[in-house]
């Protein structure tokens, strides 16, 4: 077909994502925006590399860029970005607002809404139940779960941590669960208590007890209840911890309120430290200078000596310089000018 049947008006493309990369590439490449499909998809495919490479800036992924490709004839060889690195959870986790991100709705009309901020607060929280409960990278978590915002959280706490993360539906029978399951031995289960189909309750919680007897390598058990609904009550099996995932989600908060402090968790690499803070009556935040400074200066023993903290709002240098700590990191201009009281 040679006729075309729409085209969108300049006012429409010059809104688009398409258009915005195009300006882009113009001021990094000598590359002349035209607003055309066809010129951008030539420039991408004789300029493969750069193309790629541009992806990346523009969208800004973040983690560790390497420009090195390896091409070949066969599709499936093609490399790209050899020896980078970059984590999952952090770049879809790099909006912290009140702005929706994931709606959840049953078939019986219960609804549930997750912020972004929400959504990153939550996944921090089980970051630190896996912590606690040694499970890290490499790691296999299982997950026996229905569709529900829970499941993501839990995803990309494994994600964060680089474990490895498998899941069933619930429509699984048992003995297809243990048959995928048993290949990874997974150190941890996630299961939702129950699940709901066609109007019908379905009790997944009664099938744990023959899964934990095949399942061997499981010593933690993490139970989700089902959206608007009461947790169903699990009798104890002896070698097995369980654990309710919504006093996980309270248990941080009850404490930082209860003894009227903030509380900061922090991962040392290096020279590098990566630091999440909870401030009382706030919860997660952005960003604190006073916290990064207090978890560096542990480590800036002697004069001359540097470390950086990233946090989810940026990163922050520290060197210690005779008695002082200096601290350098970027900066937004806000305001310029009086301020009346």
């Amino acid at each position: 077909m040679h006729k075309k049947l729409w085209e969108a008006s300049l006012s429409i493309k010059k809104k688009s994502n398409l258009y915005k990369f195009e300006k882009f590439i113009s001021k990094k490449f000598n590359y002349r925006s035209n607003k055309k499909y066809k010129k951008l998809f030539d420039w991408s495919i004789n300029n493969l590399y750069l193309f790629w490479s541009s992806i990346w800036d523009y969208t800004n992924v973040k983690g560790q860029k390497v420009e090195k490709f390896k091409s070949s004839k066969e599709f499936i060889k093609n490399k790209f970005f050899v020896n980078s690195k970059l984590n999952y959870a952090e770049n879809l986790l790099s909006k912290k607002d009140n702005t929706k991100a994931i709606t959840f709705i049953s078939e019986n009309g219960y609804r549930e809404v997750r912020s972004w901020k929400s959504l990153s607060q939550n996944t921090s929280k089980i970051i630190h139940f896996f912590k606690k409960n040694k499970i890290s990278k490499k790691d296999r978590v299982a997950a026996y779960m229905s569709n529900q915002i829970e499941t993501v959280e839990c995803f990309l706490a494994a994600s964060t941590i680089g474990a490895i993360w498998s899941s069933c539906s619930p429509d699984f029978g048992i003995q297809g669960l243990i048959e995928r399951f048993s290949q990874i031995k997974p150190k941890i289960l996630i299961l939702t208590d129950r699940y709901y189909y066609n109007g019908k309750e379905i009790k997944i919680l009664e099938r744990l007890p023959v899964i934990l007897n095949k399942l061997k390598s499981v010593k933690t058990v993490l139970i989700v209840n089902y959206p608007g609904k009461k947790y169903l009550k699990q009798k104890k099996i002896k070698g097995i911890s369980f654990y309710n995932l919504n006093k996980i989600y309270k248990k941080l908060e009850a404490i930082i309120k209860k003894s009227d402090i903030n509380l900061s968790i922090y991962k040392k690499k290096g020279a590098l430290i990566n630091i999440r803070t909870y401030e009382n009556g706030v919860g997660e935040t952005l960003s604190c200078g006073s916290a990064s400074l207090c978890v560096a200066s542990n480590f800036l023993t002697e004069d001359g000596l540097s470390m950086k903290t990233k946090s989810m709002g940026g990163e922050l240098v520290f060197k210690k310089d005779e008695n002082v700590i200096l601290m350098s990191g970027p900066a937004s201009f806000i305001y310029k000018g009086n301020i009346n009281e």
